[in-house]
């Protein structure tokens, strides 16, 4: 799950407690052994500083969120996945170094720590703390997807695909989503671009995408759309329609390399692409006539 904000000095903080709650709420939901790890954080690039896991080290830690200065946030617990091994899980705040106003927030499930049918029964509590960020801690897009990459990832997934870089995603989030994925959080001036919340209601409904209102914000300032209706449910079908959808907002650049773990997007017209196995280890080589990586700039 990704998110983005543009007022984070201000809002983030204030939202900080209920949303560590809520995180946790998610993350014990399927690991009922989760323990509570420490909270740590800098400002620009000093060494981290870390802080009990307690309302006080929360308000410590949270000193980074200043007005012109960059910072980062890690909240961390730590649960034993289905074979009994120690796995760190964390809910990542970091604020972008070209607009300290602006910060992205990451929580990530390992899928080793999920049973049968978990993954959906934890998604499907995404949306909701996507719609909390949206209302409490100035989001003004979000998503929330099933993919291979590790979740300490930097970036959206889509933007690797379509080498659009951190800084042009995080700070051009508000008119355009970084991506498009099974949950996606649609704020006001991607609904004004999309040709109105009617226009968008209208295509949703022909492409059997869902829409889901935000409590605490009218329709034309934030939704949800949902690309099925379970993220098991969300198939190259759905995905291509939530594309679609989108496409007239979304960034693109031209494609240049990527050869990193399988991530889950739609074939651009020119790009190199093949399919990957779903059960495909991504820390392993992939293929074994891959192209070695660029030299230089030859990217």
């Amino acid at each position: 799950m990704f998110w983005t904000s543009t007022n984070g000095p201000v809002e983030v903080p204030e939202a900080l407690p209920e949303l560590v709650d809520r995180a946790e709420q998610v993350l014990a939901s399927f690991s009922p052994g989760l323990r509570r790890r420490a909270v740590s954080s800098a400002a620009g690039v000093d060494i981290a500083a870390t802080f009990p896991f307690s309302p006080n080290g929360l308000e410590q830690a949270s000193q980074v969120f200043v007005p012109g200065l960059a910072g980062r946030m890690t909240v961390g617990w730590e649960s034993l996945d289905n074979d009994g091994r120690l796995v760190a899980l964390d809910l990542s705040l970091d604020s972008s170094f070209k607009d300290q106003r602006v910060w992205n927030g990451r929580l990530a499930c390992p899928p080793s720590l999920l049973g049968p049918g978990g993954t959906d029964e934890v998604a499907n509590k995404l949306p909701g703390l996507l719609g909390f960020c949206a209302v409490q801690a100035g989001a003004v897009w979000g998503c929330a997807s099933l993919d291979h990459w590790p979740g300490n990832m930097g970036q959206p997934p889509t933007e690797h695909y379509s080498a659009v870089s951190t800084d042009v995603g995080e700070l051009q989030a508000a008119m355009h989503p970084r991506g498009y994925y099974w949950a996606n959080l649609l704020t006001t001036s991607h609904l004004s671009s999309l040709g109105g919340l009617p226009r968008v209601r209208e295509r949703a409904a022909q492409a059997g995408i869902e829409i889901r209102a935000v409590p605490g914000l009218e329709e034309s300032e934030g939704l949800l759309l949902l690309g099925a209706d379970r993220v098991s449910g969300f198939t190259d079908e759905r995905l291509i329609a939530v594309k679609d959808l989108l496409d007239p907002v979304l960034l693109s650049k031209p494609y240049r390399w990527y050869a990193g773990p399988p991530l889950r997007v739609v074939k651009e017209p020119g790009t190199a692409f093949r399919e990957i196995p779903a059960d495909l280890n991504p820390m392993l080589p992939v293929f074994d006539d891959d192209e070695p990586l660029p030299v230089g700039d030859d990217w």
